[in-house]
């Protein structure tokens, strides 16, 4: 019979590290719960491991958790013939974005006769593939239909709040330049000859307008490349912050981050508990939700949890992941993850979002007005000071 290395609670909460021979998994589970223990990890040794045990730890990790997810998909495959049609037509009924392409990939693999060692070593199938993991595809049922159904209306609905959030500012703001340039083209050209003929002395508000004015009428080429780098440049930023994560270590953790973030631990936090609920260990299911997150500082939170979990020492863990995460992972009866509570969380976060696109649409068209109202007004003040400085020479 085949051995099994696990991980364990005892009843006194202590992490215990040991060896069972079992028929299966299954059946080394059953074994170590009679005994009292809280199965935390479990993993079949192969007569590989046994060989080099410690050179090859990382290895035979991936390794395994690979062979387990290959065994799940192998399973769900069972019922392609059903699959591929219903994850076919649902895709055609969700809106524009990347779920929808991840799930368009997966259709097209799965009619293609795609195996599991395909399926399971790309991380946009792994995203894909979860909800249906922890569902009831794998019976020839479509109750995971379910699922995705709600997984696509949430991102249907963060992505709609954010479009409403962002729409009437850049109309706004779009409406602004197209006066502004009219207003350069047009306008300050009769202006500035005016200034010229009394040769007037300028001040500096008027010295901007004229002189990008002047840039527009003469450069024009010169000055759309300056626009087009500038918020080029700052978008690059931007997104570079999201990737690293900054917002989250600034503030502690990464569910006070960004709205991007705090987003992003909705969906992991979903993700890891459907991965759970499927029936995978507490680490496979923190690899599997981090790279199905395609968010690097998320991925590297959640292997870094993993392997702290794997590891014999029995500290706390620390993590810059969720507190109350933290917390949910150990809530459950003798120390494991208490799958209600993860999905009660998950929905907290994305209430969260919601409410910060609510609370961002009371005052994001407000600055937009403002911005448009400042540089009017600049352009206003840089027209009409020399005027005023014109009529005060000739009245005096």
């Amino acid at each position: 019979m085949p051995d099994f290395t696990y991980q364990a609670l005892t009843e006194t909460h202590e992490m215990k590290t040991g060896r069972i021979t079992a028929a299966s998994a299954a059946e080394a589970v059953a074994l170590l719960e009679s005994q009292g223990l809280a199965v935390h990890m479990i993993r079949q040794i192969e007569s590989s491991d046994e060989i080099s045990a410690e050179s090859s730890g990382s290895s035979r990790t991936q390794e395994g958790e690979n062979k387990i997810l290959r065994d799940r998909i192998n399973q769900m495959l069972k019922s392609r013939d059903t699959l591929a049609p219903a994850l076919a037509a649902f895709a055609e009924e969700m809106p524009t974005g990347r779920p929808r392409r991840q799930l368009k990939r997966l259709v097209a693999r799965l009619s293609a006769g795609a195996a599991a060692d395909e399926l399971c070593q790309s991380p946009e199938m792994t995203a894909a593939l979860l909800p249906l993991l922890g569902g009831g595809a794998s019976l020839g049922s479509t109750s995971f239909l379910h699922d995705l159904f709600a997984e696509a209306s949430r991102d249907n609905a963060v992505r709609t709040q954010r479009a409403r959030v962002l729409a009437y500012p850049l109309v706004v703001v779009a409406l602004a330049m197209i006066v502004l340039i009219l207003l350069c083209l047009m306008v300050v050209p009769t202006f500035s000859n005016i200034y010229d003929d009394f040769a007037m002395e300028l001040p500096e508000m008027s010295k901007w307008v004229v002189g990008f004015s002047n840039e527009m009428l003469h450069h024009p080429g010169r000055l759309l490349t300056l626009l087009l780098i500038c918020p080029a440049v700052g978008y690059a930023v931007l997104r570079l912050l999201i990737a690293t994560g900054l917002p989250g270590f600034l503030l502690g953790d990464f569910a006070r981050g960004s709205s991007r973030q705090v987003s992003a631990m909705a969906s992991f936090v979903r993700r890891l508990a459907d991965s759970l609920r499927g029936g995978f260990s507490l680490p496979v299911a923190l690899r599997l939700a981090g790279r199905a997150s395609g968010r690097g500082w998320l991925n590297r939170e959640a292997m870094s949890l993993a392997e702290k979990i794997e590891s014999p020492d029995d500290r706390p863990w620390c993590s810059r992941l969720p507190p109350t995460l933290l917390y949910a992972l150990r809530a459950g009866t003798g120390g494991t993850p208490n799958l209600r509570l993860l999905q009660e969380l998950a929905e907290l976060y994305a209430e969260r979002v919601h409410a910060r696109f609510d609370w961002s649409s009371g005052f994001v068209p407000q600055f937009a007005i403002l911005f448009v109202g400042i540089v009017v007004g600049f352009v206003l003040l840089g027209l009409f000071l020399p005027l005023v400085q014109l009529i005060n020479g000739l009245s005096g």
